[in-house]
């Protein structure tokens, strides 16, 4: 009898003591992170026509798929991209984001690509519509070559940095003796 009684007490505790509060339960369970990916350490490589187009590294990675697909690199991003197989360029920065839907990927923080001339681009922001195959910078923009520094302020380029044009430009320009008029 004295199990019997026992038992039953046990059951009604584990019965009523399985109660949750709501306001602690929603704190495990916010709807709004039900619609994320968290991904960390990451390594994506793209493949075209069997070749590496792309590769993008980055320590962290949250892919959105509520109301607009989007990633966002909060801790920042490298994009290493290739045209057949050859390295044109690498961009990186500290903060980055990629509409899924519109194919544009928008960096800031410190924004820095190096070309495969050995050029190097830096930049508050920049975005760059893969649909266009086009990279913008509104802001100011330095290119650092082997000879030259430039600074403008505005950047429109083809995604692999093998054309470029910027607006209001100084800089510092060597100049060989042949080239400078008498």
């Amino acid at each position: 009898m004295k199990i019997f009684v026992f038992s039953i007490y046990v059951c009604c505790l584990a019965f009523f003591a399985c109660k949750n509060n709501i306001v602690d339960t929603k704190k495990f369970a916010d709807p709004e992170q039900a619609y994320i990916d968290i991904s960390e350490d990451i390594k994506l490589q793209h493949r075209e026509r069997g070749y590496t187009d792309a590769i993008l590294t980055a320590p962290l990675m949250h892919r959105y798929y509520k109301e607009e697909e989007k990633l966002i690199f909060p801790k920042g991003f490298e994009l290493e991209l290739y045209d057949e197989g050859k390295m044109t360029a690498i961009i990186s920065a500290k903060y980055g984001e990629k509409n899924e839907i519109y194919k544009q990927v928008t960096a800031s923080k410190d924004v820095k690509i190096v070309t495969y001339k050995k050029e190097i681009l830096e930049s508050d922001t920049l975005l760059w519509d893969e649909s266009k195959s086009k990279v913008i910078i509104d802001g100011k923009v330095k290119v650092t070559t082997p000879t030259d520094i430039i600074s403008g302020k505005g950047l429109v380029s083809d995604d692999r940095f093998k054309n470029y044009k910027m607006s209001k430009i100084t800089g510092i320009l060597s100049v060989e003796d042949n080239n400078v008029p008498n």
